[in-house]
């Protein structure tokens, strides 16, 4: 879970980088875009239930990395972008399982199922 806030951190660094740093105008759209993109993909899947979401920064990095190359940024904001881009990329690889269960689909809800909390088990 800390990683996932780590990966928050990072994409806010993004967003502010460009106003910071005097980015051009194309590399800030791009940072301003992809960087609340990727802040929303952190803070979601910083909890159990949407762990897996954490898989869309192996999207959104790439992308964050590329921009200023593709867009033809300076070297502040080629560094920020590879840097923030490849950071947010490895925080999004498969890390360690949800630590409880959760759901229970079409059961749950007409009650041929027995309703489980995240961490108790089906052993009495």
């Amino acid at each position: 879970m800390i990683w996932q806030w780590i990966a928050f951190g990072i994409a806010v660094g993004v967003m502010v980088a460009p106003d910071a740093l005097g980015f051009s105008e194309s590399v800030a759209d791009a940072f301003h875009i992809l960087g609340p993109v990727a802040a929303s993909i952190g803070g979601m899947a910083a909890y159990d239930v949407l762990r897996g979401l954490r898989r869309a920064h192996l999207l959104v990095g790439p992308a964050i990395a590329l921009a200023p190359i593709l867009l033809g940024g300076d070297g502040a904001a080629v560094a920020v972008g590879v840097v923030a881009g490849l950071a947010l990329a490895l925080l999004g690889l498969p890390g360690a399982p949800p630590r409880g269960k959760f759901g229970g689909g079409w059961k749950m809800v007409f009650g041929r199922g027995r309703a489980r909390t995240a961490g108790t088990s089906d052993r009495r």
